[in-house]
């Protein structure tokens, strides 16, 4: 008898950006803390993945390119979060496109638009922003069905369900947005609340809320009754 086996992924990542610190210090300045890394470390941490975090890639050409010849060849996968957008020293894009190829690069949703997935020899890139909202909704919604598509050749999407908004509001514009809100039962219909903060920064927004109703890129106007896929964050971060 014969049971077919697999090698774990196995999946490295960075955090990136001058100004990241770890929590057990004292902020100075523009300093904030790497909080990313313990969001990914803790998303990755499935039975399938073999994982391992390469460190602070700090804002400079060479480092950024080195540290990626260097560990190119040790993983499947490797992930950065931050570095993606189009600042000054976000090297992180024009150094991928020099070394390797970049399939995409930025996306129409809110939030997490600066994503970008690439490829170095036969390493693939994922590029998160540095937000951390951005990240977790990102590596939910579309990272994590990507990295299980990629062990098990089978693509299995969040599967949400529907429910009615219970508020209004007009989108600024044409991206998907993902709006995070609580989830009540009324006239044993589920209803949505919108809460009261929703930056890409504000990880309070996750932390207060039940989950995400996912707006279409079509949809421009919000009306209190309206019906969207809502999707828990206890079954997509499972």
């Amino acid at each position: 008898r014969k049971i077919l086996v697999k090698k774990k992924i196995n999946i490295g990542f960075y955090t990136s950006g001058n100004e990241l610190i770890m929590p057990t210090e004292f902020l100075k300045g523009s300093q904030i803390n790497n909080s990313n890394f313990y969001s990914i470390n803790d998303m990755l941490d499935k039975q399938y993945i073999n994982k391992k975090y390469l460190g602070v890639l700090k804002d400079s050409k060479n480092l950024i390119k080195n540290s990626f010849l260097k560990n190119i060849k040790k993983f499947n996968v490797i992930i950065t979060a931050g570095g993606a957008s189009v600042g000054e020293e976000d090297h992180l894009i024009k150094i991928i496109k020099k070394i390797g190829k970049v399939y995409f690069w930025k996306t129409a949703i809110k939030p997490g638009r600066p994503l970008a997935i690439g490829k170095i020899k036969n390493t693939i890139i994922i590029c998160l922003p540095g937000n951390p909202v951005s990240v977790h909704l990102l590596f939910a919604m579309i990272i994590k069905p990507f990295i299980e598509y990629l062990c098990t050749g089978i693509l299995i999407l969040p599967q949400g369900q529907k429910v009615k908004a219970n508020f209004s509001m007009k989108k600024k514009n044409k991206r998907l947005e993902w709006i995070r809100v609580n989830i009540k039962e009324k006239n044993k219909n589920l209803i949505a609340n919108k809460f009261s903060k929703q930056g890409s920064g504000m990880i309070s927004s996750m932390a207060f809320t039940d989950g995400i109703l996912e707006i279409p890129e079509h949809v421009r106007n919000i009306e209190k009754g309206d019906t969207f896929f809502y999707y828990s964050f206890n079954k997509i971060f499972d």
